[in-house]
């Protein structure tokens, strides 16, 4: 792959007559022919941290999702507090990852996934898994909550991968967010500039002769520019802020409840109360969005915020809005009178 890759996360690889992966010596406890895991150290801009990576195959033949490798991982570093990211050949269809159905085993690592607090960090529904006559998104990447904020520019490259699977790209930063610094032209103070510049040329030199004077004269200008411009303009920092404003900790409450209920019903088989605590759980996920996406629409009151809107509407070109209530209590019919309304 033409791009940089620090850590590469395999499934199926070639394995020598020994059974064995060749170039590689004796993987960890929690690692066996279809799962591998290691802790990695990192030094950041904060100290130290410690994160578990795991490589995984399901096989297609098993319906206890995720195998048994996988689960001792995940308990793993639960028990010791690590953030953990998994990226799996899982051989399971569910629409929570852009799958075209759901099926039985897609439900079950699905439902596990929720009640470990788990969270699939897949974006988009480009196919991960292609074939002459078939096209569907088997391969899924799944991270700790708190880890998953940190992983970002998922993505399935186009380039060929030599497989009937697609590869799989994604960062994740560890480090401390650094400030966004930029300069801004309207804030220039141009008669600085000027002053500034005039000054920087008199180094200039003065008669060229040759090509190489040109190229000197040249560089010398261009620095001279350069120098003048940071000289006059001033330097501002634009921090980011990727919270997740819709989450509160009432979800983070019944998140816990239904894991514990999940925990339960694997013992007891009492899977009514997990059900119908998924069901709420999931209900109020999305009443948290809606509310935080209505709050958000409400506050604009400037053409900045108004052109924010446009923005991130602009990036489906037909995006699918639903009906929203006027203040007459009425609700809207079409998706022209619903962006009326918001403006």
């Amino acid at each position: 792959m033409s791009e940089r890759i620090d850590i590469a996360l395999i499934q199926e690889p070639w394995l020598a007559n020994t059974g064995r992966i060749s170039g590689l010596g004796n993987l960890s406890e929690h690692s066996d022919r279809d799962c591998v895991a290691a802790v990695l150290r990192i030094r950041g801009e904060k100290g130290w941290t410690e994160i578990v990576i795991c490589s995984a195959y399901f096989p297609g033949t098993e319906n206890d999702l995720p195998p048994a490798a996988v689960r001792d991982i995940i308990a793993y570093s639960r028990r010791n507090n690590l953030q953990v990211v998994v990226g799996c050949d899982a051989n399971a269809h569910h629409t929570m990852w852009a799958s075209t159905n759901t099926n039985e085993r897609g439900e079950l690592l699905f439902d596990y996934l929720l009640g470990e607090g788990l969270t699939v960090n897949n974006v988009g529904a480009k196919p991960t898994f292609v074939t002459r006559n078939r096209a569907e998104v088997l391969d899924i990447t799944f991270s700790s909550i708190i880890l998953s904020s940190k992983i970002t520019s998922w993505k399935v490259s186009s380039e060929p991968s030599c497989s009937d699977h697609r590869h799989i790209q994604f960062k994740i930063d560890l480090g401390m967010k650094s400030d966004c610094t930029y300069r801004n032209p309207r804030s220039t103070n141009w008669d600085l500039f000027k002053s500034c510049l005039a000054d920087n040329v008199t180094s200039v030199i003065a008669t060229v002769r040759n090509c190489d004077q040109v190229e000197i004269a040249t560089e010398q200008i261009s620095v001279a520019i350069r120098s003048a411009y940071h000289s006059s303009s001033p330097l501002k920092v634009k921090s980011s802020n990727r919270g997740t404003p819709w989450w509160n900790e009432s979800l983070s409450s019944e998140r816990q409840e239904v894991r514990k209920l999940f925990n339960r019903a694997k013992t007891l088989g009492e899977w009514e109360k997990y059900k119908q605590a998924l069901t709420n759980y999931t209900k109020n996920i999305r009443k948290a969005k809606r509310e935080s996406w209505r709050r958000f629409c409400e506050g604009v009151k400037d053409t900045p915020s108004s052109a924010r809107i446009h923005k991130i509407l602009a990036r489906n070109p037909a995006p699918p809005l639903g009906s929203l209530r006027r203040p007459d209590g009425s609700f809207t019919d079409s998706s022209r009178a619903s962006l009326e309304l918001l403006m």
